[in-house]
């Protein structure tokens, strides 16, 4: 008799929103060359949506996965309504239980856009939120600017600010570490900030991703 293949866990990522209302110099995907995204739709369509839909049935159903996290990523995935995410989030639940699988929700976000509509949003649908936030305001505010140049720190630390407002939403961070800045301010900071209490990291060249998860998947920078 053949093996079965059984896969327990499946991760995905899945890009709702193609852009985004940041211009980070860093940013691998507007500013190193590549401008295929202008020629993508703005955000997922329903077609996509379906197939992701049969996608993910069929295989809980044939690697027998019993546990799904999907994190909603972009560019930034605040740019689409609230409604329109809940109702992806609400569809993409409701087809994993019905496969016979636990769903995990995140979220990673710029957090520029985060207010009150959008807490709702995450605790209705228990979504997981990851805010990308490089360090203190010298740092976040020389790479991570809006598209008229002007720093981003003052609107993340305020977004950030109504998560921790919200105890049952879970949040972390996502950061790339600049090398000028010492390891312990950067630490320092974040753990004040989304109290950061570890910091597993990746180091390429002069950059170091660094990820924290309160419960938040590490994904790509958003």
């Amino acid at each position: 008799m053949a093996a079965t293949l059984s896969v327990g866990h499946l991760d995905l990522i899945l890009k709702c929103a193609e852009v985004c209302n940041l211009n980070c110099s860093y940013c691998y995907y507007y500013n190193m060359g590549d401008d295929s995204w202008k020629r993508r739709p703005k955000k997922i369509g329903s077609d996509t949506l379906g197939a992701l839909h049969k996608w993910l049935s069929d295989g809980i159903r044939d690697l027998r996965i019993d546990t799904v996290t999907v994190t909603l990523h972009g560019g930034e995935p605040l740019l689409l309504q609230p409604k329109e995410l809940e109702d992806i989030c609400a569809g993409i639940r409701a087809t994993v239980a019905e496969a016979g699988a636990t769903c995990r929700l995140s979220v990673q976000t710029n957090g520029v856009l985060i207010d009150a509509q959008w807490l709702d949003v995450f605790s209705r649908q228990d979504i997981s939120v990851g805010v990308s936030i490089d360090g203190p305001p010298a740092v976040q505010d020389r790479y991570r600017v809006d598209k008229q140049g002007r720093g981003s720190s003052r609107a993340v630390e305020n977004g950030v600010a109504l998560l921790h407002s919200q105890p049952g939403i879970r949040s972390g961070s996502l950061s790339v570490i600049d090398p000028s800045l010492s390891g312990s301010e950067a630490y320092a900071y974040l753990r004040r900030l989304v109290s950061v209490h570890s910091v597993p990291s990746l180091t390429t060249g002069l950059r170091c991703a660094a990820a924290s998860a309160a419960g938040v998947p590490s994904t790509a920078a958003a």
